[in-house]
């Protein structure tokens, strides 16, 4: 219906990398966003601002499911408050949000119905990820936990422990098999999502803060709170730039790029280069 224009950068990258809005009734401001690899449809979070009966400013906040394709608007829903956390599976099926407690809430992306939540966390959830077939779905919390959850029966399956202190970031790998973590206690870990077994573990100088794979899940890129961005291909021979703070590191743009991209301007080592070059 015309209400959205979107652009999507490089369709492996399996992000939508801005969103413009057309103008509508309330004027609204765009809050997040995120789709699966498929691209349709995409969850998108708005807000406006309005006075309520007492004549007070206050903020309404809502979300919309879009075919990216057409344009269409699917549905509309309002919202309480921003989800804090927002994460479309791959296959575009499903979405999970998580409000700053420690539940997750399912919703049918191309409905927009509620699916149940899941609660296992204690306290806050940080980050959530999904496998590409949208079967499993990984939640990172404060409470120092990472657990992982069977979306066809909507139950927790395995609780992953080891890090001391909060989960900063989650990601899945592609095909559910390996769950990377990045925690305050300056470590990134690999678990093996079968068993729950730690595997592999990168002990850094700051806390770590954000975690990508690449598309194949074979390379991971961090930040963590100092701005170096690490780049571990090899678990037993990690790289470390330390230069990153001059890379904006947009999360709807996997780090490996920003890497490559940064290296490029900066000349850094054939080392580096020759790990990043094969990107997609």
């Amino acid at each position: 219906n015309g209400y959205y224009e979107l652009v999507i950068e490089e369709k492996h990258l399996r992000k939508i990398v801005a969103v413009w809005e057309r103008p509508l009734e309330h004027s609204p401001s765009l809050e997040d966003f995120d789709t699966g690899w498929t691209g349709i449809p995409a969850i998108v979070v708005l807000s406006y601002n309005t006075y309520n009966s007492s004549h007070r400013l206050c903020t309404v906040y809502y979300w919309i499911g879009l075919n990216v394709r057409t344009g269409g608007v699917l549905w509309k829903r309002s919202l309480a408050e921003r989800p804090q956390i927002l994460k479309a599976s791959g296959n575009g099926l499903l979405c999970a949000t998580s409000d700053g407690t420690g539940e997750i809430a399912l919703w049918n992306m191309n409905t927009g119905k509620s699916l149940g939540t899941l609660s296992g966390h204690r306290l806050k959830v940080t980050a959530l990820s999904f496998s590409d077939d949208g079967r499993w779905l990984v939640s990172a919390g404060t409470d120092g936990t990472v657990r992982l959850w069977d979306m066809r029966k909507k139950r927790e399956v395995r609780t992953l422990r080891g890090h001391a202190g909060a989960v900063r970031d989650v990601a899945l790998a592609p095909d559910g098999q390996w769950v990377y973590t990045a925690g305050d206690d300056q470590t990134l870990r690999r678990w093996r999502a079968a068993t729950g077994e730690e595997s592999g573990r990168l002990k850094g100088e700051a806390p770590f803060l954000r975690l990508q794979l690449d598309p194949d899940g074979t390379v991971l890129c961090a930040r963590d709170e100092r701005q170096s961005v690490w780049v571990v291909a090899s678990w037993d021979s990690p790289l470390r730039v330390e230069a990153f703070s001059k890379v904006s590191w947009r999360e709807s743009l996997p780090g490996f790029r920003a890497a490559l991209a940064a290296a490029t301007r900066e000349a850094f080592h054939r080392d580096f280069l020759a790990a990043v070059a094969g990107f997609r």
